[in-house]
């Protein structure tokens, strides 16, 4: 059986569902930068976000009163040093999001899936995301495959590809497999 791995990797920082307090705007943008402030000893980080219409800042805490001891010194220079990989990592970190009552605007989160598709039946596909992403993977399916999404409900009920949990349920928080029995763009006796 052919096993495909699909990478799916955001399309740069994403925005916060947050309402600005000056002008209303409802989302606000990852700089990718971050705010160092030590004192007496210990360390505070923030990722700064900018409000998507004034430009007004919200500060993401990453890390509050922190020994420097506890960071690291090659973390503590990525953070100096603005590091966009730590920068992704942070703002798609569920864990912190959830920590600072942060909310990811999934309809504005752009993403890019790449790898190879399939070219025997069965197969299966292992759905990796570079971080984990609160989309649902029926939204990577159809933009790999370039079907609607009513269609792969379809091709699901048909039994044609099988995902567990079911394709409405499953999000892209971690890996996910999703199971092709049949080529979906010619299954026996179905018709997209």
């Amino acid at each position: 059986m052919q096993q495909l791995f699909w990478s799916i990797t955001p399309n740069g920082m994403p925005t916060l569902a947050k309402r600005c307090p000056k002008c209303g705007h409802p989302h606000y943008t990852s700089s990718g930068q971050f705010r160092v402030n030590a004192n007496s000893g210990l360390v505070d980080v923030w990722l700064v976000y900018r409000c998507g219409r004034c430009k007004a800042t919200w500060n993401l805490e990453v890390l509050a009163r922190t020994r420097p001891s506890a960071i690291g010194r090659a973390q503590y220079e990525r953070f100096l040093a603005n590091d966009p990989a730590l920068a992704l990592q942070c703002a798609f970190d569920p864990a912190l999001l959830r920590r600072c009552h942060a909310v990811l605007d999934v309809e504005a989160l752009a993403f890019t899936v790449e790898g190879p598709l399939p070219t025997e039946y069965p197969c299966t596909v292992a759905l990796q995301p570079a971080f984990p992403l609160p989309i649902p993977a029926a939204k990577a399916l159809t933009q790999r495959l370039g079907l609607s999404g009513s269609a792969l409900r379809r091709l699901e009920e048909a039994g044609a590809l099988c995902c567990e949990p079911s394709l409405r349920k499953a999000k892209l928080s971690g890996p996910v497999r999703v199971a092709f029995l049949q080529d979906p763009f010619h299954p026996a006796g179905f018709r997209i």
